[in-house]
């Protein structure tokens, strides 16, 4: 069996599209290694348990990203700053996700399959943002 240090994520998109399921990825690897407390505000973490999720985090951002916040060593700033930046999907996605849903017309498909398709990625999209602010 693979050892889970070796799962690879999908890197935080510079779009930010990704970001809901990018820290539904990242939040249980660091409960897993007990390192949750280096993204707090204010912790007390050692620096070893710090340079671990830094490193982690930025492993698992675009290099694009990664360049906004390369002068970033903290953990706790990289999660607050990455949530300032992109925590806002609902705000931004939910009225794009819900006119897409509101102008669906099974007509202007070819096949049953492509209609399918369009379905379940917009109730993917509503679902995921219903759960936006984790």
């Amino acid at each position: 069996m693979a050892r889970i240090e070796h799962l690879q994520f999908p890197t935080l998109k510079i779009t930010g599209e990704n970001y809901v399921g990018c820290v539904t990825n990242v939040k249980p690897y660091l409960v897993m290694k007990k390192l949750t407390e280096t993204i707090i505000i204010g912790n007390k973490s050692p620096p070893e348990h710090k340079a671990e999720a830094i490193i982690f985090l930025k492993k698992h951002l675009d290099e694009n990203v990664t360049h906004d916040y390369a002068s970033i060593e903290d953990p706790a700033e990289l999660w607050q700053a990455l949530k300032e930046r992109f925590d806002n999907q609902k705000e931004v996605n939910l009225p794009h996700a819900l006119e897409e849903w509101k102008n669906l017309r099974f007509q202007d498909f070819q096949k049953v399959e492509e209609y399918n398709s369009t379905v379940l990625r917009i109730v993917s999209l509503l679902n995921s943002l219903q759960y936006c602010h984790v």
